[in-house]
Formats: C-alpha cells, structure tokens, sequence
C-alpha cells in the first residue's frame, strides 16, 4: 500500500479533502475508529484511505490503494471480520465515463490491498450507487441489490437495476440471484440486513423520479429469495429521497440527510429512524428526534457510521458546498419514540505512524449443550443488557437496578435542585426581614430622637407662657407618636410574617435534606445491591469455568484411559494377526502336505489297482493250471 509521510500542513489539507467529498464508502471497525475510502470533490475521484478514532476525535491518513485500483465513489465496503471489501462505484471524471467493474479488499491488520479475480457471473458487479451488506446467516456472502450500470462503449445512458447479487468472498464467486417479486429498479437509496432480512430505503429510478414515500421501503427475505410487497412502514414517514446515508444499530435503521423531494422537503437537517419490531414482524417509523431543523447542517453523499449509541456524521455535499466539519450524536430509542442530543466534537491531526496490531487470540473448546446454554446465559446477564430496555428489564437483573439506580439519581438531583431554590427564597426572605428591621429600628430611633426634641419644645414653650402655641403643637406630637406606633405595629407583624416564613423555608429546607439523605441511603443500597449481583454473577461464571475445567479434566482423563485401552487392544489385535498369519502359514504348509499325501494316496491306488489286475491275471492263470492238471489226473 503506498503511503506517505507529510507534514502537518499537508496532513490539516488531506483532512479537509477528505471531509470535502461526497461518495465516500465507511464501515466501522469495532469500537476503535472508522475507515473512510474514496469518494469525489466534484472535480476527480479517490482512492484513498482513512481512519478517524473515534475515542481520540483524531483524523488518521492510512494512504492510498495501488495504481492499478481504479478511483471511485459511490461504492459500497463491507467489513467482514478483518477484511473490508470495495465493490462497484463509479469514476464519472474520468476520459471516458466509467462504472467500475473491479473488487479490492482491504486486509486491516496487515494494512495491505489486494486485487481480486472473481469467478462466476462477475460483469454483474459493474454498477454504482447500489447497496450491499452481509446475507443473513452466511457471514461470508455480501448480498448486492440495485444500481446503476452505464452501457458498454457509452459515456451516457445506462440501465437503472432492481437485481440481486451474492458475492461469496471465501470462493470468490458471484452469481446473480433469479429473486422473486422485485422493487421497481433504483439506485442511490440505502441497503442493510435488519433481522433476517435485506431492505431497500428510499432512492431513485430516474434522473428524475424519487422512489415514493409510499413505497419507501423493500424488504427481501434471502431464505425464500423473494421479494416482499414495496410499503413505507407504519407511522410517520419522513420524506422521499436519494443519495441520503443511513446506518443500522440493533433493530434500528437511522436516515439522515440527502437530497429530498421539491414536493415535501420539510424534514432537513432531522433524523429518522425506523424501528424492526421482531415480535409483529413490522417495520415502525419512531416519533421524536431532531424534529426541528438545523441541530445538524442537511448534507448529501457524507460518511456516517454508529458506534455503541454513538452515532458520527462527517462531511457531504449541500447547496454548492462540502462541509468540513464532525458531527456526534447521541441516541436514546424507545418502543414508540427516540431522541438524540448533540455531544461535544473535534478534529484533531497525527502524523504518527500506522500501528500494526496482532489477530486477537482466539482459542475453541469443546463444552457440552448445556455448558454453553449456561455460559451463554451469563454472558448475556453481564455483557448483553445494554441490549436490553431498562423497561423490560426483569426485576432483580442488573438492568432493572441500573434503572432504579438511574432514577434514584434523577430524584436526587430534583431534590437537591428544590431545596437550592429553597435555599434561594429563604434567603431572599431573610434579606427582606433584615429590611424592615432595619427601618423598624430607624423608625423607634426616629420617634425616640422626635419625643426628646417635642418634650424640650414643649418645656421651653411652657416656661414662655405660649400655651396656645403648646397645645397645637403637643397635639401634633400626639398624633405623630401615634402615627409612629402604627407604623411600628404593623413593622413588627410583617415582621412576625417574615419570620414565620424563614421558619417554615427551614422546615421545608429539613424535610428536604431528610429526603436527599433518603436518596443517598436508597443510592447507596441500590448501588450495593448492583454490586452484589455483579459479584453474585461473577462467582457464578467462576465456579461454570470451574465446574468446566474439571468437566474437561476428567474428559481428559477419560479420554487418556481409552486410548490406553485403544493401545491394548491395538497390540492385542497386532499379536492376533501376527498369530493368524502364523495359523495361515502352518495351514499353507498342511495343505500342501495334504496334496502330497493324496498324490502319494493316488500312486498307491494305482499300484494297488495294478496289482489287482496282476492277481486276477494269476488266478486266471491259476485256474487254468488247476483245470489242466485235473485233466492229467
């Protein structure tokens, strides 16, 4: 793979290029990073490679796949364990137009490229703007609908496809599939495995002409190789579109961005998501989200890829400009509803060198049904439950207490922000009875300051014998005195109301603080309890692993004490052939001594026979002497 050291300011200008492009094709790799392959700026095609960590906000360039593989966008990667695949894509800037008819893939761990030939009915795979993922329960075959492919010999005019393909990445085949019931032809919509199923979101099949809202949604069954009824799932359907990016996390399938229909173009710059449910066997459109526009800017062609519940939108095409900019969000989804909340972001450059990491060790042992029924049980209690709904959750497991722990938390915080205002008003209570003190005690100085001064005026006026002039201003000192008084009365009963009021602020504030500590205690047991379960949950995956070890122990010991005995009877069965062969020799050597006996038996009958015929021939001869000799007589 041909790669390149740069500079700082180099790498900050490949990072923009990157970002300023449409067509690119993504696929994340675990929890780590996203690679990004290729795509178009409007001016030439790519085939570079890059990594964003997404831990690290950092962009990563990888480098660029050999001469020989042919720039593209609008292509489709496929990760399949650590290999990514490239299939089809288009080089519209080019001499001559081209729809690309190559396969590469990508090996991530030994950050090499390499050419495929495939075999089969390959000319099927020459298209751009199609779809591909995994065939349900085959990982290694990539399944490919739709399309476009431009006429051989043709710079303009091509073919709209509605076929599918299976692309077999162990054999390196690919055959076209003869599909029942297909979707009308389309190309730039979305293509994913939901379930136990392929389904088609969105696109076009014209230059002109938008897959209907209405009929939005195909979905292929591959055990039956047929296509189901085009519909658009039930609910709210967002509006029809084309080269928009959607990605599918557990039974969820998040559509943003592309372009929309003139007709209904309400819903950019917001994101959809259509929910599998997989007991009714149907396809939802869930309510919520970034219903108002603009949280994120609307784009077309960008990289999108969903990490855990993490979804990141970088880059892509809108109104005669690319956006150079990473967008991460995060996603809450429930039954009927889901939200998503914009969270910090950044970019960041390394000019570090490309690691190279090692194959995870992995290691096969045999366990019995129900060993693996069990492990498998705990694996999901500790490992799985984020999968779970904290609302379905059953009472006792680790996600229902994460749930009591959650909301036991929110309480908390609810409280502790209550008794902050508490606090606040009380304050603000006192600082008012502080007030009127003050203007209580200016008010009694005030009188008292003004009953000294009347009192003297009073006594200088007597001594000057104007009783008139004392009168009328002894009745005008009564009735300030009097004035005053009721002003201090009614000082002191607001007074009064104020300090009842801080006493009932600190009565509330009490019951307040009883209750957060009612929270914290609840927190704490819940959080014990969790922690309990954990342990409860570990030293029960111990003792399996345990019970597991000695099961295979003693399997082992079983398995060495049989093939003692295969050695026994083994020598056992060597010494019986080498006795039968024995047997067998002593058998060959009676057999022929019985052949000579029986030639020999033979011989001797012959003699025997011979010398009958010699007798009979001496008593013939025997007979006539006799005959002769009594007529001598």
């Amino acid at each position: 793979m041909a790669s390149t050291v740069q500079t700082g300011e180099e790498l900050l200008d490949n990072v923009a290029s990157c970002l300023q492009r449409r067509g690119s094709a993504s696929c994340a790799v675990g929890d780590d990073y996203i690679l990004i392959f290729g795509g178009e700026n409007g001016e030439k095609c790519f085939r570079d490679c890059w990594k964003f960590h997404v831990s690290e906000k950092r962009f990563e360039f990888v480098g660029e796949a050999p001469e020989t593989c042919s720039p593209r966008s609008f292509h489709t990667a496929t990760l399949i364990g650590g290999v990514v695949w490239l299939i089809g894509g288009g080089n519209m800037f080019a001499k001559k137009r081209q729809v690309v008819d190559d396969v590469w893939y990508f090996d991530i761990t030994a950050q090499s490229w390499h050419h495929v030939d495939v075999e089969g009915e390959a000319e099927a795979l020459s298209r751009t703007g199609h779809g591909a993922c995994i065939k349900p329960n085959e990982s290694n075959v990539i399944v490919i609908f739709g399309g476009y492919s431009v006429l051989p010999g043709r710079q303009r005019g091509g073919t709209w496809r509605n076929d599918i393909v299976e692309f077999d990445v162990y054999t390196k085949t690919c055959r076209i599939v003869d599909a029942r019931n297909p979707p009308s032809p389309r190309a730039h919509m979305s293509f994913h495995r939901v379930g136990n199923y392929c389904i088609s979101l969105f696109g076009r099949s014209g230059a002109k002409t938008l897959i209907s809202k209405h009929k939005c949604l195909a979905v292929y069954d591959p055990s039956t190789m047929t296509w189901l009824n085009e519909t658009s799932g039930k609910g709210e359907v967002p509006s029809a579109r084309y080269s928009h990016v959607s990605s599918v996390w557990r039974s969820n399938v998040i559509v943003f961005g592309g372009v929309l229909d003139k007709a209904d173009s309400s819903g950019g710059g917001t994101v959809s998501v259509l929910h599998f449910d997989q007991k009714k066997n149907a396809f939802i459109w869930l309510k919520g989200g970034s219903k108002k526009p603009g949280l994120i800017q609307h784009r077309v062609g960008h990289v999108q890829s969903i990490i855990d519940d993490t979804l990141y939108i970088m880059g892509g095409f809108y109104q005669h400009s690319y956006h150079v900019d990473v967008n991460i969000l995060k996603f809450f989804i429930g039954e009927t509803s889901f939200n998503c909340v914009m969270c910090d972001s950044g970019i960041s450059i390394s000019e570090s060198a490309i690691s190279e990491t090692e194959d995870p060790i992995s290691c096969s042992r045999s366990m019995t049904k129900r060993q693996r029924r069990t492990l498998d049980a705990l694996h999901g209690e500790l490992n799985g439950l984020s999968s779970l709904r904290p609302d379905k959750a059953p009472k006792g497991s680790v996600a229902y207490l994460e749930k009591e722990l959650a909301i036991s938390d929110l309480k908390w915080k609810e409280a502790k922000e209550e008794s902050l205002n508490w606090k606040k008003l009380a304050e603000e209570e006192r600082e008012k009875s502080d007030r009127f003190a003050e203007k209580l005690v200016q008010a009694e100085h005030k009188y008292f300051t003004l009953s000294k001064s009347l009192s003297m005026l009073a006594e200088f006026f007597r001594l000057g014998d104007l009783d008139s002039c004392y009168d009328s201003i002894g009745g005008y000192i009564t009735q300030q005195i009097a004035e005053y008084e009721r002003i201090q009365k009614e000082s002191r009963g607001k007074l009064a109301v104020l300090h009842e009021q801080v006493h009932k602020y600190q009565e509330n504030q009490e019951q307040l603080e009883s209750t957060l500590a009612q929270c914290r205690k609840d927190s704490e047991n819940l959080e014990s309890t969790y922690k309990s379960l954990l342990e409860k949950s570990a030293n029960e995956m111990k003792l399996l692993m345990s019970r597991y070890n000695q099961d295979t122990s003693k399997s082992k010991a079983e398995l060495n004490n049989l093939r003692n005995q295969v050695d026994v009877l083994n020598t056992d069965l060597d010494m019986r052939a080498s006795y039968c062969a024995d047997l067998e020799k002593s058998c060959t050597e009676l057999r022929t001594k019985c052949t000579d006996l029986e030639s020999a038996l033979r011989d001797i009958k012959e003699q025997m026979c011979a010398k009958e015929e010699e007798n009979e021939k001496l008593q013939k001869k025997l007979s006539v002497i006799k005959q002769a000799i009594g007529e001598n007589v």
